[in-house]
């Protein structure tokens, strides 16, 4: 069996309010020759479907037109969407009325009885190899929230100990309807330890302190091959081949300019035959410039540069501008988009930068702080302390605070 593992497609997002209607529909055109041209058995989308819980009518136009086309130019092959954290299990779940007599499944979230068991055969999907006698098992496991997974024997929530019992217990559910030993395979939208990001990669929320992540090692050990979402850089988990994230088909912001976009092709007979990189092309391109944080004398110099190295590009360029403003002339933002009337790209980020002060080794390279991932109460705070001593005052806090979300909401 041939099954095609995807994720994180994020179907409506703008980018710095441009939108991307046009490459999303070219990976979905791609996608569908990939499908033919492979001869691909199944499809799976672990995750984030759409970018956001309220979906555009765009965006929605684009999903319900791939699945037609895929229901009909290819009728055998079936296609698996789970939830993830940014999808609306009700708004995803939305065309199930209509998709019954078609090879597409979707479980938007986890699902309960009416005494609150977890109804974990409701999860599992028997994918049909097309000559009927290579059948997989997959575990459609969508984003699990608070309160989709057990308790521990004390009663309270914990997500690792919680998610892990999940998985076993599908994998149990999974294995009642194997027959004759069938491989079984699951689906996951999670965020998982000792994985590789960029350093500046903030597409999905930081973890504290890891408490809501899962080692490879605790997927159930007999699982023939485990396809992740949630992560939007392809890569193993804990070294195994086995156990994968596909990452997105886009680049979704400016870390992920050099991540290798891809989908991989995953075969199975009885076991885990070969997993295949299949590399989408690029329609658009994410350009930083410089590659670090430079004085701004440096940073034009460095956009002179641009301009002749774009002068006969073909794609789409978005370009972010890294500026050092330790000491910086007062309209650098100005300055720097007069610059763009001769550039053929556009500028879609201007983001300042401060050296920090200290280094852990001598031989460090400087680090900068960029200053958009400063959170506003943070910069207000050091300001205060800077002015007052290190002190600052309950009321000045507490204020500052109904301030922001008060700006935040409007």
């Amino acid at each position: 069996m041939r099954i095609l593992h995807t994720a994180d497609w994020h179907l409506g997002q703008t980018f710095y309010d441009n939108d991307r209607t046009l490459e999303h529909e070219f990976f979905l055109n791609w996608l569908l020759e990939v499908i033919d041209r492979e001869q691909v058995d199944a499809v799976l989308v672990s995750g984030d479907v759409y970018d956001n819980s309220n979906p555009s009518n765009k965006a929605i136009g684009m999903l319900y037109g791939f699945i037609q086309r895929l229901s009909r130019d290819f009728p055998e092959v079936q296609l698996i969407f789970t939830g993830g954290n940014h999808d609306s299990a009700l708004r995803l779940e939305q065309p199930i009325p209509l998709l019954e007599d078609t090879s597409v499944r979707i479980v938007g979230s986890s699902k309960m009885s009416a005494d609150k068991t977890i109804r974990y055969e409701d999860l599992i999907v028997r994918l049909r190899g097309k000559n009927g006698d290579n059948d997989v098992l997959c575990m459609a496991v969508p984003f699990l929230r608070l309160g989709d997974y057990p308790l521990t024997d004390a009663g309270t929530y914990d997500y690792e100990v919680g998610v892990k019992a999940y998985y076993k217990a599908c994998f149990e559910a999974a294995k009642k309807q194997a027959i004759a030993g069938e491989p079984i395979i699951a689906m996951g939208h999670l965020h998982a330890r000792g994985i590789k990001l960029d350093a500046r990669d903030t597409a999905e929320r930081d973890i504290i302190g890891g408490i809501e992540m899962l080692s490879a090692s605790d997927f159930p050990a007999e699982l023939t091959y485990v396809a992740l979402g949630h992560i939007h850089k392809a890569q193993r988990v804990g070294g195994l081949d086995h156990v994968r994230y596909c990452g997105s088909p886009i680049p979704l912001s400016f870390s992920e300019k050099d991540y290798k976009h891809q989908v991989l092709l995953v075969t199975i007979s009885d076991k885990l035959e070969e997993v295949k990189s299949i590399e989408i092309p690029k329609t658009t391109q994410l350009i930083q410039v410089p590659n670090k944080p430079l004085p701004f004398d440096l940073v034009m110099q460095a956009l002179d540069d641009l301009q002749v190295k774009l002068q006969d590009e073909t794609i789409t360029t978005f370009v972010e501008v890294l500026v050092d403003v330790t000491q910086m002339t007062p309209n650098f933002i100005e300055l720097i988009k007069e610059k763009f009337n001769f550039i053929q790209g556009k500028l879609v980020k201007i983001t300042p930068a401060k050296l920090l002060d200290t280094q852990i080794e001598e031989s460090d390279e400087p680090g900068f702080e960029y200053l958009d991932q400063v959170k506003p109460m943070d910069f207000l705070t050091r300001i205060l302390k800077q002015k007052n001593d290190g002190e600052v005052k309950e009321s000045y806090a507490k204020k500052l605070n109904e301030i922001i979300n008060q700006l935040t909401e409007e």
